[in-house]
């Protein structure tokens, strides 16, 4: 399958050094712009077996073809991408850059340095010609393309030769040259499983209304950095989607910041400004005259809050509930950036990010998992919950996460919607640590 991709980067390509391809045991050189790039192909594809480890490795891509194999090639993409799984990758690769349809070096460089791509590549299998057998006829019909680097190309010809010897081995290995090519790290890493790892049906348990793609993306941040957040022992998984499950709802809803849509009776029972300024619960609540004016609300709600300025600063509304963890105001998101930061030896490709800036990206699954385990790390939960199962200690995380639910006057009970969220979060983490699916 893989082949399909080679052939797709081949036909714009000329191939430039590979820092290990002789650790790979791969003839790849440097080949000059004349040489056509189906006879590049099977030098690309040997070069192209790039795993995690190898990430610091670049296949250099440049539009350097001629008119003619330029059309030639690119009636043979069309044909060639029939495969699924080949289209959805293709589309993933040239997704990181302009997404015109062509991979270009610097797309492949994104998308090599992105853990769940990257992991997607090495785990493919591919079908080719090996570099140490088969015929030398395809290698000399490159001599007419040298022109002045014959003499160059004819020493490379001579040490492939000499590097040849399937022919050597009859009986040992297949009669024919065409074998399959494997990622020996990424093949036993289908089989070897490194501790706790998150799954697709275990989270469906917990998420039943979530929607795959939403499942997957968050599995894959949660399995890169299980130890980083915390999440390295059943308790802690336990508690933690236990609040998460309250927060984010059994769909794991990840939008751009909280709704605020509420009439203003609702207003002025959850937010303290609209309960002395009524007169505005009235203009910006949903009426049946006019729908919610969220940004409106959200500035007046959370302003002079949680470092947040005042109604002018916009604040309320940039820093407006977002994340697994609904992360609320100026200094939330400041700690989360100052975390991040700190951390990104894991992503030091995104070490820069200021989330004071791009505020909105914390709606995005990636970093709505990680503010949440953020948020999860300095307030220190995952020390709370090492110290049981009981409802107590359902509670003491649920303080650290919404402290107001506890809230009530004195000689008062806390009130009947507090109380419905309270327990919502003792029961999910029941459901969670009976049915034992995160051990």
């Amino acid at each position: 399958m893989f082949s399909k991709l080679a052939v797709f980067v081949a036909g714009q390509a000329e191939l430039s050094h590979h820092p290990r391809g002789e650790h790979h045991g791969h003839q790849c050189g440097k080949y000059p712009p004349e040489t056509p790039r189906v006879e590049l192909c099977q030098r690309i594809l040997s070069c192209l077996h790039i795993g995690k480890q190898d990430a610091g490795d670049q296949v250099y891509i440049a539009d350097n073809g001629t008119p003619d194999e330029i059309a030639r090639f690119e009636d043979s993409f069309d044909t060639a991408r029939s495969d699924e799984t080949i289209k959805i990758l293709e589309d993933a690769i040239d997704d990181q850059g302009l997404k015109d349809g062509k991979i270009t070096a610097h797309e492949l460089q994104l998308a090599l340095g992105k853990p769940w791509l990257a992991d997607r590549i090495v785990h493919l299998i591919v079908r080719y010609e090996t570099e140490w057998g088969g015929d030398m006829s395809k290698w000399d019909a490159l001599d007419s393309h040298m022109h002045a680097g014959l003499p160059v190309w004819q020493a490379e010809k001579k040490r492939i030769e000499e590097l040849r010897f399937w022919s050597g081995t009859a009986g040992v290995t297949p009669a024919s040259a065409n074998v399959h090519h494997i990622h020996p790290v990424g093949l036993v890493g289908n089989f070897y499983r490194y501790g706790f790892q998150f799954t697709l049906p275990m989270l469906q348990h917990i998420f039943p209304s979530a929607n795959v793609a939403t499942l997957q993306a968050a599995i894959t941040e949660l399995n890169a950095n299980i130890n980083l957040f915390k999440l390295d022992k059943p308790l802690r998984r336990e508690h933690f989607f236990a609040q998460i499950r309250r927060e984010a709802g059994p769909s794991l809803a990840v939008h751009d910041g909280e709704s605020l849509n509420y009439p203003p009776d609702r207003l002025r029972q959850k937010f303290s400004y609209f309960q002395q300024h009524t007169d505005e619960s009235e203009s910006y609540g949903r009426t049946s005259q006019h729908p919610a004016n969220e940004q409106a609300i959200a500035n007046r709600a959370y302003a002079n809050r949680n470092g947040n300025g005042d109604i002018a600063s916009g604040d309320g509304w940039k820093y407006r509930g977002r994340g697994l963890i609904q992360i609320t105001g100026r200094t939330q998101y400041q700690k989360f950036s100052e975390w991040h930061q700190h951390n990104s030896g894991g992503w030091p490709s995104e070490a820069n990010l200021d989330f004071l800036v791009d505020y909105a990206l914390v709606g995005e699954v990636k970093y709505a998992v990680r503010s949440a385990a953020a948020y999860w790390i300095n307030n220190r939960m995952y020390e709370t919950a090492d110290h049981g199962a009981t409802e107590d200690d359902v509670d003491n995380i649920t303080r650290a996460i919404n402290p107001g639910l506890f809230a009530h006057h004195p000689g008062h009970p806390i009130s009947q919607e507090n109380m419905n969220d309270i327990v919502d979060r003792r029961n999910n983490f029941a459901s969670i640590h009976n049915w034992e699916g995160l051990k």
